[in-house]
């Protein structure tokens, strides 16, 4: 992810082993659980809502500013977006740009970040 690019992002990771062998599995897992929760059923569902304050338990136990979260945030909706123009059997409709936007929009009011 180009996420870890950033340094305040990748010294956090290193500083709390997240990036060691034996952490680094678990965090690509959480992730993936907690994301899919949220994806697949959307926020109307409480299997989701419970997931959202996971993720915002797991991530308030440390400082991470506001710009690191909308950075992030901003990852998850351009890196598909230009994956799949590049690689997919055909490139994205506008609309479903805007959805993936809106998605993402979503969960980023559900973590609290300000934009």
């Amino acid at each position: 992810f180009k996420n870890y690019g950033i340094p305040s992002i990748s010294s956090l990771l290193y500083k709390t082993k997240q990036f060691a062998p034996e952490n680094v599995l678990k965090r690509y897992d959480d992730t993936d659980l907690i994301l899919r929760e949220y994806f697949e059923n959307g926020m109307d569902v409480e299997r989701a809502r419970t997931a959202m304050q996971r993720l915002n338990y797991i991530h308030g136990q440390y400082s991470i500013s506001n710009d690191d979260y909308l950075y992030t945030l901003s990852v998850f909706v351009s890196a598909p977006i230009i994956f799949i123009d590049r690689y997919g059997y055909r490139q994205l409709l506008e609309i479903e740009k805007k959805a993936i936007y809106e998605v993402m929009k979503t969960m980023g009011v559900a973590m609290n970040i300000k934009h």
